[in-house]
């Protein structure tokens, strides 16, 4: 496995675990147990889009300009925005308890798998770009 790819995974898994730990520290944060159920499948759902955003960019051949890496990128945040959408939707017309409250978290969490993107995404041009000034 390649180095890189273990580090951001292993970043990955201790970001989300703690995150886990501060919702469960701070449980008044979610007022209720159904938002606090929520958040966790929240943060989960998060682990496996960046997991599977990691995997993918790993995957993609290195033959790859970084140009058309970018664009894959930008193709897994549309989607990533998309399944958000759909999931604060079903939340919204199903559960409707502590709207406000959910919706908060889940855009702090957003923006925190945002910021490890965009960090991910730098390193792995950088990553790039020197596999291509040595050859």
């Amino acid at each position: 496995m390649n180095k890189g790819k273990t580090i951001f995974i292993i970043i990955l898994i201790v970001l989300t675990g703690i995150l886990f730990a501060l919702a469960k520290a701070f449980p008044q944060i979610s007022a209720n147990s159904t938002v606090h159920l929520w958040t966790n499948i929240s943060l989960l759902l998060f682990f496996v889009i960046e997991l599977a955003v990691i995997l993918i960019i790993f995957k993609t051949d290195k033959s790859v300009s970084p140009r058309q890496s970018v664009n894959v990128f930008m193709g897994l945040k549309v989607g990533k925005i998309l399944l958000s959408i759909c999931f604060i939707t079903i939340y919204l017309l199903a559960i409707k308890v502590e709207s406000k409250r959910f919706l908060i978290v889940f855009v702090i969490l957003y923006f925190i798998y945002l910021i490890f993107d965009t960090v991910f995404l730098m390193q792995q041009q950088k990553m790039n770009k020197k596999q291509i000034e040595s050859k």
